[in-house]
């Protein structure tokens, strides 16, 4: 789980993005939701920003450390993430932006799926707008309790 502490950390792996938060935004999406992250060495490598929203559980950010992308931190972080939401009974979704085909095959390489453009907030931003994708639920996901406990 990310920690406050991490915040500087995870303000570095932020310049991977053009919409960059700062360390306000970070410390509000960690009142309001959970941080993941993925750590390596004893540094993080990677981390994911999720909250509980109207009933789905939105990854609102996932950033790996740009010389360790394609090695399975991005999918491990994800797991978690719709693991997390399996337990939970909830549906997982995301925004991302057209334009960023690499997370785009990433998201739909872990059962994501487009039901939507988004324009507006975020969105904005970019001229082709982002996706909306959701990963629906699946019950074998979940460990279900053995008996007796």
């Amino acid at each position: 789980m990310a920690v406050v502490e991490d915040i500087p950390r995870l303000r570095e792996l932020e310049m991977l993005f053009d919409n960059a938060m700062n360390e306000d935004m970070l410390v509000r999406e960690l009142e309001v939701g959970q941080g993941l992250v993925y750590v390596e060495d004893g540094i993080i490598r990677g981390y994911a920003l999720v909250r509980l929203d109207t009933g789905l559980l939105d990854l609102t950010r996932l950033g790996v450390e740009g010389r360790v992308q394609g090695k399975g931190i991005g999918g491990a972080l994800l797991r978690r993430v719709y693991s997390d939401a399996g337990a939970l009974g909830r549906n997982t979704m995301l925004t991302v932006m057209r334009s960023n085909h690499g997370a785009l095959r990433l998201y739909l390489r872990h059962g994501f799926a487009p039901v939507g453009l988004v324009t507006g907030g975020a969105a904005s931003e970019s001229p082709s707008g982002a996706w909306l994708l959701v990963r629906a639920w699946e019950p074998a996901e979940c460990p279900m309790p053995s008996e007796g406990s």
